[in-house]
C-alpha cells in the first residue's frame, strides 16, 4: 500500500489576497499612520500603532483593511475591485475612504504607508470598526451587519465626493513628505499602456513624476546599444594534402 499522500487543493479567499499589503515607509519613513484632524476624538487619537499598548493592538487587529483598488472601476475583480462595476468610481483614493467611514460614524485609522500589492501606485489603505469591541462585539451601526454592506456605503459616497487635484493638495489635511514642502503643485499623471493606474494619486505615490522614488515607467532605462560587428576579413581555410605511398 502506497504511502504516497494526495495533494490537497486549498481554497485561497480574496481577503488572503489583500492582506499581503506593501510598506512604503520602507522607502520613505516619513509616511506614518493617522487620522485625519477632524477624526481626532475616534479610539487611538493621531497616533502611531507601534506606541499602542497590547490590549490597543489586540483590538485594533480587528479594524477592518479596505483599499482604495476596491473601488476602481477600471479594475476587475481579478485586479482587485471589490464593488459591483455600477458602484465603482474614478480614481478613488484611501483619504476619500477615510471620510466616507468617518461619516458613517465609525472608528477609522487612515494608513497612508500602507499599499495593496495590486495597486502600488495608491499608497494608502483605511482600517475600520464596524464591531464594538469595546461593547462586547455589537454592531457600531445597526444598517451596517458586514462588511458588503460597509463597502457599499463607502462606495455611495465616494460616488457623491468625486476625486480631484485638490483631493491631493495641501487642502487635503494629508502631510507631504519633506521634499514636498514648498513649491509642489499637484497634477494628474500620464497612463502609461498595460498598466493598472490612476491619473490622480498621493503626493507620495510612486507614479508621482516628481517624486524621487519613481519614474522607472516614465523614464526606463534605455538599452545598451548591441555592440557593432567589426569588418574583420575572414581567414581562407587551410587546404591539406596528403599523398598516398
Amino acid at each position: 500500500m502506497s504511502n504516497t499522500r494526495r495533494p490537497v487543493l486549498e481554497e485561497v479567499d480574496d481577503d488572503d489576497i489583500d492582506n499581503l499589503d506593501m510598506d512604503i515607509a520602507e522607502f520613505d519613513p516619513t509616511l506614518k499612520p493617522q487620522l485625519p484632524p477632524s477624526a481626532q476624538s475616534q479610539p487611538f487619537g493621531i497616533r502611531d500603532p507601534r506606541s499602542f499598548s497590547e490590549e490597543e493592538k489586540k483590538q485594533f487587529d480587528l479594524f477592518q483593511m479596505v483599499y482604495p483598488c476596491y473601488f476602481d472601476m477600471n479594475r476587475s475583480h481579478k485586479d482587485g475591485r471589490r464593488v459591483s462595476i455600477d458602484r465603482a468610481v474614478e480614481n478613488p483614493l484611501a483619504s476619500t475612504i477615510a471620510d466616507a467611514c468617518r461619516k458613517l460614524g465609525l472608528p477609522v485609522f487612515l494608513e497612508l504607508d500602507k499599499t495593496h500589492p495590486q495597486d502600488y501606485g495608491n499608497p494608502g489603505r483605511a482600517k475600520v470598526l464596524y464591531k464594538a469591541v469595546f461593547d462586547g462585539g455589537k454592531l457600531i451601526s445597526p444598517k451596517i451587519t458586514n462588511k458588503r454592506v460597509l463597502l457599499n456605503l463607502i462606495a455611495e459616497y465616494l460616488a457623491e465626493h468625486t476625486t480631484d487635484l485638490a483631493s491631493i493638495g495641501p487642502e487635503s489635511g494629508i502631510p507631504y513628505p519633506p521634499e514636498f514642502q514648498t513649491g509642489f503643485t499637484p497634477e494628474e499623471i500620464p497612463k502609461v499602456k498595460g498598466y493598472k493606474m490612476n491619473t490622480i494619486v498621493p503626493v507620495h505615490s510612486s507614479l508621482t513624476l516628481k517624486h524621487p522614488m519613481t519614474k522607472h515607467i516614465y523614464d526606463p532605462e534605455p538599452e545598451a546599444p548591441a555592440a557593432a560587428k567589426q569588418n574583420v576579413p575572414k581567414v581562407p581555410k587551410k587546404k591539406i594534402m596528403k599523398i598516398r605511398g
